[in-house]
């Protein structure tokens, strides 16, 4: 059987670089980060539970539940021309936290998901067949991505002093990603060219930690103002768990091979500054950095059958770093017997990022985009709604890459209560 030269024609069902490393990472931390560019991680705040940074739990008043869900489109352009689009919705985040001592120490919880695998991508071309392979056979054959991993984090932060606040974290990172490659040949008559089905499944879990810090300096440029600095660090994480390969589906489906592994992640740096410019304003500017390019993992070296990991090899991997800034606009400030318009928030961001994956190694992969946003107010002190947009562009179509133009927005509500407080009595 000999193949002959085929073109590559790509469809999409998410983001075509979602197929490299361990799919497309998620940065989502709150409502408000998400508008303000992804970042926000030295702003301090009592009406949301940003995750990116666990000592901003210091200042936590209400007991909190926020759920965000988000819709996603992408148009996909291909280096021939072709195109493709998908319109998807997702479960961004469910977070908890609560105050254990009011505007002291904080707890917080969440599950939400670390990075997602979602692509389908096509291959035509011919095929030589027969005794003397002198037949040629036309062949369709499509790669397709399912899973990613998600992140549980539970922790502290505390008001070390009135300027100083420092939290820490427990972080559970775990799921599957499945890959799989489906062949058939759509003119040959039906048992000449049996049709096939490859999946190879990767499941991991491991645990790790994150800590962090904000510092506070009130009064700097004029009076009522507060800038602050804050930072994080993820450690390095080493997940454990092991790869599938079977053949066909369901019930038919036959395990070919089965190795145990490790692959290990790098350690994450958020930074950022905020200014709060009296009750109306809010800037922040934030940066994040991870030495993807250190990435490892073992699971080919115990079965050269499973392919390699990541897809590509560990070429396809670069340091990651992004730089983003926004601001929020409350008109009415924190009183609240304004208009409903004067008390809503107002929010834009931009960012600008170099992505850890690219199908071409040597090739960097660039996303730039903005983001904006409406913070509403409801008849709960406590409790927002958040409206996010978000539109964007990733990658180039030049020489042999993929451009992604993608847009969509997200629907958060946060609501909180004092559940804890005791009355004083008079």
């Amino acid at each position: 059987m000999t193949v002959a030269p085929a073109a590559a024609q790509s469809s999409g069902d998410g983001s075509y670089y979602s197929r490299y490393g361990i799919g497309m990472l998620e940065s989502f931390s709150s409502p408000q980060s998400e508008a303000l560019g992804e970042g926000a991680f030295a702003l301090r705040t009592t009406n949301y539970n940003p995750v990116a940074n666990p000592a901003l739990w210091a200042d936590q008043i209400y007991t909190r539940a926020t759920g965000a869900l988000r819709v996603n489109v992408i148009n996909t352009e291909g280096p021939s021309g072709n195109s493709a689009v998908l319109g998807a919705g997702s479960l961004e985040a469910l977070q908890i936290s609560f105050p254990l001592y009011t505007s002291r120490l904080g707890v917080g919880l969440a599950l939400q998901p670390y990075s997602t695998s979602n692509y389908e991508v096509f291959r035509q071309g011919t095929v030589d067949v027969g005794v003397d392979e002198v037949t040629e056979a036309a062949y369709e054959t499509a790669y397709e991505g399912r899973g990613g991993l998600y992140l549980f984090r539970s922790g502290l932060g505390g008001r070390v002093t009135e300027n100083v606040r420092l939290g820490a974290t427990v972080d559970v990172i775990f799921g599957s990603i499945k890959n799989t490659v489906r062949t058939r040949f759509p003119n040959i008559p039906a048992g000449t060219l049996a049709p096939s089905v490859s999946t190879v499944q990767t499941r991991v879990s491991g645990v790790t930690s994150t800590v962090g810090s904000q510092f506070s300096f009130p009064d700097v440029f004029q009076e009522n103002d507060l800038l602050g600095f804050g930072a994080s660090i993820s450690l390095p994480a080493t997940l454990s768990g092991d790869r599938t390969r079977t053949l066909d589906e369901s019930l038919d489906a036959d395990t070919v091979a089965v190795a145990d592994g490790e692959m290990s992640l790098p350690y994450e740096i958020k930074a950022g500054v905020a200014y709060h410019m009296g009750q109306r304003w809010k800037f922040v500017a934030d940066g994040v950095y991870a030495p993807w390019s250190t990435f490892d993992a073992t699971f080919e070296n115990s079965a050269s059958s499973l392919g390699q990991f990541p897809l590509g090899g560990e070429g396809t991997l670069n340091d990651r770093w992004r730089l983003s800034a926004g601001s929020e606009f409350i008109p009415a400030g924190d009183d609240r017997f304004r208009s409903y318009f004067a008390r809503t928030g107002y929010r834009l961001g931009t960012f600008v990022e170099q992505q850890y994956t690219t199908s071409d190694p040597g090739t960097n992969v660039y996303v730039m985009g903005a983001t904006g946003g409406f913070s509403f107010p409801t008849a709960v002190p406590g409790t927002r709604v958040d409206l996010t947009f978000h539109v964007g562009t990733r990658g180039t179509s030049e020489p042999d890459l993929v451009q992604d133009l993608f847009y969509g927005g997200s629907l958060a509500i946060s609501i909180g209560e004092r559940w804890f407080t005791k009355p004083k009595l008079r």
